[in-house]
């Protein structure tokens, strides 16, 4: 019609397996630590090269940053780095962690050398990583020695699932008091990598806690608005029915690692008490910043306990 715009879209169906595709890698490992197969969207998502990481140790591609511990030390190289990584896993399930991408370092003579290895510092990108271990029993699944315990043999299937930053969202349902209610969209959605914790940990745990208010905020809800300023006593009292989205704030929350971390938290909902609300975060990726820590380098030295980054 005259005076109107038109868009023609096409939709097709999709399903989970195809949308995580889109947003993380999966390796599958030997256990040896070696490289078996790898997922689609390698080029895309971290610039690598399947051809290149294929037959190639975990060790080659994933690094902790800096400063990064087990123990007070840190993650062990070479094969023992498999061992490290499956031990962590299955002594806190579910949990992620804060790494660093690179493609393996190719051989290089001489000079060389360190040329080689500032052009791959300028590759490296970091990600949330996630290690989950599988057994599977292989053999004639008898069960006929004198112990009557079974003959088959257990086959470790591991895979390690790392997750670009920028894929990496959250959505949180808030009760009337500001506390989680549930996790939304969890298995697309994994809010459990912003603060390398399983999603379902942080249910019945206030946002509060979870990142730190900006000042002149002590509510979710005060987070619809960008203006701290509050309303006087007689627009107070009339009743807000309609749905407002918040600004974006870039707010500190703590990880598990024990470093801060800054995400984009976004809230959603209608103004007022008692009333839902849905908070959608993400992390904060500073732009034209190549490379750099994880949750946009808020592990830094300027980032201290007390100073809270925002912005609205």
């Amino acid at each position: 019609m005259a005076g109107e715009t038109s868009h023609v879209i096409r939709m097709a169906k999709s399903s989970l397996e195809a949308a995580l595709g889109e947003r993380r890698l999966r390796l599958s490992c030997t256990e040896e630590g070696l490289v078996s197969s790898i997922s689609e969207g390698a080029g895309k998502l971290f610039g690598l090269d399947p051809n290149q990481i294929i037959g190639r140790g975990l060790w080659e591609i994933i690094e902790e940053p800096a400063g990064a511990s087990e123990g007070g030390r840190l993650a062990t190289p070479g094969p023992q780095f498999l061992l490290a990584l499956v031990t962590r896993s299955l002594t806190s399930p579910d949990h992620s962690w804060r790494v660093l991408i690179s493609p393996p370092q190719k051989p290089s003579k001489g000079g060389m050398l360190e040329l080689a290895a500032a052009a791959r510092a300028t590759r490296v990108k970091p990600a949330i990583m996630q290690v989950h271990v599988e057994t599977t029993a292989k053999g004639s699944g008898g069960t006929d020695n004198n112990n009557g315990s079974s003959n088959d043999d257990e086959t470790l299937n591991i895979f390690v699932d790392l997750w670009p930053l920028a894929t990496v969202t959250g959505v949180l349902e808030l009760d009337g008091a500001g506390r989680v209610r549930s996790v939304l969209e969890e298995r697309m959605r994994p809010v459990g990598l912003l603060f390398g914790v399983p999603s379902q940990c942080l249910v019945g745990t206030p946002l509060t806690e979870l990142v730190m208010m900006p000042p002149g905020r002590n509510r979710p809800v005060d987070l619809l608005s960008s203006s701290s300023i509050k309303k006087s006593s007689l627009k107070s009292t009339k009743k807000e029915s309609s749905v407002k989205v918040g600004p974006i704030y870039v707010l500190q929350a703590n990880h598990a690692d024990g470093k801060p971390t800054q995400l984009d938290v976004q809230v959603v909902g209608k103004p007022g008490p008692s009333q839902s609300l849905h908070a959608i975060l993400r992390f904060h990726i500073a732009p034209m910043l190549p490379g750099g820590a994880p949750g946009g380098g808020g592990g830094g030295p300027g980032a201290a306990a007390g100073a809270v980054s925002f912005s609205g």
